[in-house]
C-alpha cells in the first residue's frame, strides 16, 4: 500500500526541478495531463544515466585489474540488463540508484589506490546520494568508509 517506503527523496526532488522547466503547464490532475517535453526530458535524462552506467561499469572493470575483454564484457551485461538501458526511459529510481552505487565503487576504488581523501569524500557523496534514492543503498557510505579505512596495505 505504501510503494514509495523504499524510495529517498533524490529522484522524485530531481524530477520536481525538472518539472519546473515547464513553468506555464498546471500541476497535472491524473498522468494524462503530464506534458509531452517533461516526458521526453526526463525520459531522456534516464537513457543518458543508462549509457553512463555501461561506461562507469567498464571503468570499474579496468580499475579493479580485469582485463580489457573482462571490461568489455562487464559493460555488454550492463548494457544487456533490460532495467538498465533497454527499459532506461521508464521513469525508474533505480537507474540513478546504481549510476551512484557504481559510481561511488569507482572513486572509493580510487581514492584507496592513490591514498585520495577528496575522492574518498566524493565517494561518501556519490554513495550518500545512492541512498537517497534507493534507501537500500543507505547502509553504502559506511560499507566503503569501512573498506577505505581498514583495507590492507
Amino acid at each position: 500500500p505504501y510503494p514509495f517506503r523504499t524510495v529517498g527523496p533524490l529522484y522524485p526532488s530531481l524530477l520536481a526541478l525538472l518539472w519546473h522547466a515547464w513553468p506555464t503547464h498546471p500541476r497535472p490532475a491524473d498522468v494524462t495531463e503530464i506534458p509531452l517535453a517533461f516526458l521526453t526530458a526526463a525520459r531522456a535524462a534516464q537513457v543518458l544515466a543508462g549509457v553512463a552506467l555501461v561506461w562507469l561499469t567498464h571503468r570499474l572493470a579496468m580499475r579493479v585489474g580485469a582485463s580489457r575483454p573482462a571490461a568489455v564484457l562487464a559493460a555488454a551485461g550492463v548494457a544487456l540488463t533490460p532495467a538498465f538501458v533497454f527499459e532506461s526511459y521508464l521513469l525508474h529510481t533505480e537507474t540513478l540508484a546504481i549510476v551512484l552505487f557504481v559510481a561511488s565503487t569507482l572513486l572509493a576504488v580510487r581514492a584507496a589506490d592513490l591514498v585520495s581523501p577528496a575522492r574518498a569524500a566524493g565517494a561518501g557523496a556519490l554513495a550518500a546520494l545512492g541512498g537517497m534514492t534507493r534507501l537500500f543503498l543507505l547502509p553504502w557510505p559506511v560499507v566503503l568508509g569501512a573498506a577505505l579505512v581498514f583495507r590492507p596495505g
